[in-house]
């Protein structure tokens, strides 16, 4: 999950470049931070973009990373070694 906004200029690269990273992800699910308030307030999603990883339904939490694609490869890998959390 990827929250973002209009108005983010990271956001908008964001946008453009993850679509073509070929990450090995099923999909890329973009949720609008300003329509979307209340998912804000629950992921408390602090910054724009805001990266979440949720995989057969088990949430693996936020991914802090550059938006490069070797560093979001790594968050990925680090991420699936977690175990599970709770979904907010």
């Amino acid at each position: 999950m990827i929250f973002t906004s209009r108005g983010c200029a990271a956001c908008r690269y964001a946008r453009q470049q993850l679509p073509r990273l070929r990450l090995p992800v099923e999909r890329l699910v973009w949720i609008d931070a300003q329509e979307n308030f209340g998912l804000v307030q629950r992921y408390e999603v602090f910054q724009l973009p805001a990266l979440f990883l949720v995989q057969n339904g088990e949430f693996f939490g936020a991914l802090h990373t550059s938006l490069t694609p070797a560093d979001l490869r790594q968050a990925l890998t680090e991420a699936l070694a977690r175990a599970p959390e709770e979904l907010p």
